[in-house]
């Protein structure tokens, strides 16, 4: 009786929390990239950041208002330049 109780009580909360849909959704075609890895980092991303500069930028902004200290970064970038294996990655 229990256990009954306390799924119809968890039952009851999770159909509460849905939000129905009025609006239509809107959809779109998702850009699509052809990277070929055999290029430069350089080369290989530079459509998709010209496109995405905007939001990248936002979230740059976002991202550095985070209490990261910069010894973490000094850091990060020590293992990435001295200890990772894929140096084709860090450029």
């Amino acid at each position: 009786m229990k256990s009954l109780l306390i799924f119809s009580v968890i039952l009851v909360l999770a159909l509460s929390t849905v939000i129905p849909r009025v609006e239509p959704i809107v959809t779109h075609i998702p850009k699509t990239y052809k990277v070929s890895l055999d290029d430069a980092p350089e080369v290989r991303w530079k459509q998709i950041l010209e496109d995405y500069k905007v939001p990248l930028a936002k979230f740059m902004e976002d991202f550095n208002k985070l209490p990261i200290p910069e010894k973490f970064y000094n850091g990060v970038e020590w293992y990435a330049k001295n200890v990772f294996k894929h140096q084709d990655f860090v450029a």
